[in-house]
């Protein structure tokens, strides 16, 4: 799993409803799992599901979140895995 900040910038600047997003890699057991969590002023999770795929070429869940709720840490990519 690999995405990079420039794809996360490519995604928000492809709507205008998207104020700010966030990758989120997890571990679930054995497997990596990908969340993008979008702080959207309107849309659902299926109307950003194509972009998502296509510009950050990973599949995996997309959450829906209130404008203003994404911590404001200047993180776009947080890796929250753990492989102890």
């Amino acid at each position: 799993m690999f995405v990079r900040p420039e794809q996360v910038a490519a995604l928000v600047a492809g709507h205008a409803e998207i104020a700010r997003a966030r990758v989120i890699a997890s571990r679930e057991g054995e497997m990596d799992v990908m969340t993008v969590q979008i702080e959207a002023n309107g849309g659902d999770a299926d109307a950003f599901s194509g972009s998502v795929a296509e510009v950050l070429k990973l599949k995996g869940r997309i959450e829906i979140v209130a404008p203003g709720s994404l911590p404001n840490d200047g993180k776009v990519i947080e890796d929250q895995r753990s492989y102890d």
